[in-house]
């Protein structure tokens, strides 16, 4: 009788002989890398991380869901000025927003200021094509865009580009940048048109030129062509985004439209969507997973010729602000609504801002709990010495804003403030309350306005020491929400190597 050879068994690792609660014990004490990582092992593996929660729970640690600072920047000076707590949060480092101290000196490979561009969950992105952590000090420069045409292309064309950081670690490490074109005058009297331009590939993207005979042509194009950088692949590339529903019109009718600047636009990322506020007040929503996008109709505004809506968002959703120089007494604030279906705009807020700028107008208390870090002052090399000695005493200072406490203004003395309505200017939109941020620029205070109560909280002095002016303007302002992510990809410096 043939005898068979007993085939050896199939005994599993050690590792899959774990009982699911203790290789998630395990599991736990990774890094949100090393999580990422073993989710690939195997399908155990797998639904110890994924049933659990412990990879949104790991970078959830990382992400402390406070807001650290107001990034402002103010026309002619040279860095992004930061506004916020003296003291940091317990445990955590001071988060500096002298970024010379982590990056390399100006006049070498980067440019001669640190101007911040974009924010998203924690990253900035420069000018020069640099993306930075200022909580963990690492930094990855990018490659330069590809040319439109040429290398001159931007500059002859006049076009007007914004880019836009995308960033979400609970989601993925890796980061993009989108490239967003804009229309644009090519002088005070003539609108500038945009021309086809066939390429060998079969690109069908329009690019600014000077054929009038394009302005008839559908705004947006689609497929609408956007140059996407992608930390994954360390690369930019040109991606087609169709559009889905109706176009605006044809690029002769946006251009009458047109009432902001590009470098005014601000954008938004939630749920994995890029939300980008466009000239005409429309919303482009931007799928990067399905390289489509849709236009979204502005809300339906009444009582103003030439609304000045802000685009702005926080963990519940995305909103359009108004608060316009034109009726400085009125605020109004909208929800973007999709349960339908459709997108619509509904209204939230609509508040009188009367007693508010009473009140303001009779408190006269400048200083705050936040103070601007200065940072285009400390740069000087004058009287360098004397300067670090007050950064030092500034950042001795134990003082935190508690955002439901702290500095609340209340009704007092009539003092002699001369404090005037159409000095008030909306600047920001808090990250995780329905908190609106303001400026005086008579005054140069900065303010929280608490929507759902009505309640005004004073935050400091927004004045920068670099000019000896009573009254000043922002650029733009960015709300800065720290990351503790160690990695960056594309990192190729931070503190200890610079």
């Amino acid at each position: 009788m043939e005898q068979h050879e007993a085939e050896p068994s199939q005994s599993p690792s050690p590792a899959r002989r774990l009982p699911s609660d203790v290789l998630a014990d395990v599991l736990r004490h990774l890094p949100p890398r090393g999580l990422a990582a073993s989710r690939c092992v195997c399908t155990d593996w797998r639904a110890a991380v994924d049933d659990r929660g412990l990879l949104r729970a790991a970078v959830d640690a990382l992400l402390p869901r406070s807001l650290d600072a107001l990034l402002v920047n103010y026309p002619g000076f040279l860095h992004t000025e930061f506004f916020s707590r003296p003291a940091a949060p317990p445990g955590r480092p001071h988060i500096s927003g002298e970024l010379s101290t982590y990056l390399p000196a100006p006049g070498g490979e980067y440019r001669d200021s640190y101007t911040v561009r974009d924010h998203c969950n924690g990253l900035l992105l420069l000018d020069g094509h640099v993306v930075v952590n200022p909580a963990t000090r690492r930094c990855a420069p990018l490659p330069a865009p590809p040319p439109l045409d040429d290398d001159d292309a931007r500059r002859r064309s006049r076009c007007l580009f914004h880019e836009y950081l995308v960033y979400d670690p609970a989601v993925s490490l890796h980061y993009e940048v989108f490239v967003i074109p804009r229309i644009s005058w090519s002088s005070a009297h003539a609108p500038m048109s945009l021309c086809h331009r066939p390429a060998d590939d079969g690109d069908r993207g329009f690019l600014p030129g000077c054929d009038a005979r394009i302005e008839n042509i559908a705004w947006p194009p689609s497929p609408f062509n956007i140059s996407v950088f992608s930390s994954r692949t360390g690369q930019w590339e040109r991606r087609s985004f169709v559009r889905e529903g109706p176009a605006l019109g044809s690029v002769a009718d946006m251009l009458p439209s047109i009432r902001i600047l590009a470098r005014d636009l601000p954008a938004v990322y939630w749920r994995r969507e890029l939300y980008v506020q466009d000239q005409t007040n429309f919303v482009m929503r931007i799928t990067s997973a399905s390289d489509k996008y849709q236009m979204i109709k502005p809300p339906l505004v009444t009582g103003c010729t030439n609304p000045r809506l802000r685009l702005a968002g926080s963990e519940k959703g995305v909103y359009y602000v108004l608060h316009d120089a034109t009726d400085p007494r009125r605020l109004r604030v909208w929800i973007l609504d999709g349960s339908c279906g459709q997108m619509e705009w509904v209204l939230k807020y609509d508040h009188d801002l009367s007693p508010v700028l009473e009140l303001w107008n009779r408190n006269d208390k400048l200083d705050g709990p936040w103070v601007l870090q200065d940072i285009n002052y400390y740069y000087c090399d004058e009287e360098q010495e004397r300067k670090e000695e007050d950064m030092e005493e500034a950042v001795d200072l134990k003082l935190e804003w508690d955002s439901d406490n702290d500095d609340f203004l209340e009704e007092g003395t009539e003092t002699d403030s001369d404090g005037s309505d159409d000095d008030i200017c909306y600047i920001g939109f808090h990250p995780y309350k329905e908190v609106v941020f303001f400026s005086r620029s008579m005054e140069c205070k900065g303010l929280a306005y608490h929507l759902s109560s009505s309640k005004v909280q004073n935050l400091g002095n927004l004045c920068p020491k670099s000019r000896n002016v009573t009254c000043y303007c922002i650029g733009t302002a960015l709300c800065f929400t720290p990351c503790w992510l160690e990695e960056l990809p594309g990192s190729s410096y931070s503190l200890e190597t610079c």
